[in-house]
């Protein structure tokens, strides 16, 4: 299994880590999810395993990938 590693910046100074299958659609992908949202949606970042973020998307700076890890 391999996972995307990303980093989503928000506007206070703060960074969240996050990982995610690569083999998700697009759609359903972090950064699909926040490219669909409009300024005023919440987007909900996580899984049950680490728990969810709700981050409102006026609040992320900008979202950086990061490595690809295998395993």
């Amino acid at each position: 299994m391999h996972i995307q590693e990303y980093f989503i910046h928000l506007v206070n100074g703060d960074h969240i880590r996050i990982g995610e299958d690569c083999n998700l659609p697009m759609d359903q992908s972090v950064v699909g999810k926040f490219l669909a949202a409009d300024r005023e949606d919440t987007l909900i970042i996580g899984d049950e395993i680490m728990g969810f973020f709700y981050v409102p998307k006026c609040n992320i700076l900008f979202i950086a990938s990061g490595e690809i890890v295998t395993r």
